[in-house]
């Protein structure tokens, strides 16, 4: 699971800072945390 949150962010780790629903999604479905974006990174 950890690999599918890496590539999300990796993907567009500026365009994913505009869009925090993609890393918040990411982020729930492996680490349910309240600060996505740290988490991501």
């Amino acid at each position: 699971m950890p690999i599918n949150i890496l590539l999300i962010p990796e993907s567009g780790p500026p365009e994913g800072e505009d869009r925090p629903g993609i890393k918040g999604v990411a982020l729930f479905i492996g680490n349910p945390h309240p600060v996505p974006g740290r988490a991501a990174q």
